[in-house]
C-alpha cells in the first residue's frame, strides 16, 4: 500500500490470466500506464499492457522499488508507476 495506488483487482479471467496477476492504477492514470521490471527486464504483455506477464515467487523477491513521479529515463514506458523487482536468483 502506497499513496496514490488504488486497491489492486484481478486482470481478466483465469484462462487468460493463469498467473493471477493484478492490475492497479496510480495517481489517477490508466492501468496500462504502469511498467513492472523484474531484474531490469520489462514484463509487459504486448497485447495486454496492464497484465504483468511473469510473476516471480514471493520467496525469490529480494528488493522492490516503486517510483510514482519524477521518473528518470531509466524508468521509461511508465506514466503511472515504475515498479522494479530484484530477485535473489543467481544467474551464473
Amino acid at each position: 500500500m502506497l499513496p496514490g495506488f488504488a486497491p489492486p483487482s484481478n486482470s481478466h479471467s483465469i484462462p487468460t490470466n493463469p498467473a493471477r496477476s493484478l492490475e492497479f492504477t496510480v495517481n489517477g492514470t490508466s492501468d496500462d500506464q504502469n511498467n513492472t521490471r523484474i531484474d531490469g527486464v520489462s514484463t509487459t504483455h504486448i497485447q495486454l499492457p496492464h497484465v504483468v506477464s511473469y510473476i516471480p515467487t514471493l520467496e525469490s523477491i529480494q528488493e522492490v522499488n516503486v517510483v510514482t513521479n519524477s521518473m528518470d529515463a531509466e524508468q521509461g514506458l511508465a506514466g503511472g508507476a515504475a515498479v522494479n523487482v530484484q530477485t535473489g536468483v543467481d544467474r551464473t
